[in-house]
């Protein structure tokens, strides 16, 4: 059997020769979180561009047999669950490198409030308030995470 190679185009970007795998010097092979490619970015200003992490517009009135959210578009968000009155899960699909991310939502005359004790890479916690007590959000919430 031949060794393996694999193409881009023409480009030969991996190959295997023996024991030895071998990879095109002039690929650039992104890390999950690093900064995003600004390069054909154009902007009116010296502030910096950050990317959003995670994104999800839910159901958040409404739950499954398993307490969980219908998601109506998401990405990096695997699922949303609503383990009480108001009190919500996020599970990530990729992990936060820690927990020195930013959330921010949109819930029908409802307050975000994070659970800080229970927040980790994989899992943001929070509470959505109205009138300063827990209450469900209706169908069309959403929440981004930045960082």
């Amino acid at each position: 059997m031949p060794d393996p190679t694999l193409k881009i185009d023409s480009t030969t970007v991996l190959s295997k020769s023996g024991t030895t795998v071998s990879v095109d010097s002039g690929l650039n092979i992104k890390p999950a979180f690093s900064a995003p490619d600004t390069s054909g970015v154009s902007k009116d200003t010296t502030l910096p561009i950050f990317a959003c992490r995670a994104w999800a517009n839910f159901d958040a009135g409404t739950v499954d047999g398993s307490n969980d959210c219908t998601i109506n578009a998401s990405a990096n968000i695997t699922r949303i669950n609503r383990y009480a009155t108001g009190k919500y899960k996020v599970y990530f699909t990729t992990d936060f490198p820690d927990t020195k991310y930013v959330a921010c939502g949109a819930f029908y005359n409802r307050i975000l409030s994070p659970n800080h004790s229970d927040i980790t890479a994989s899992i943001y916690d929070f509470y959505l308030l109205y009138s300063g007590s827990a209450s469900n959000g209706g169908n069309s919430s959403s929440i981004a995470f930045f960082r």
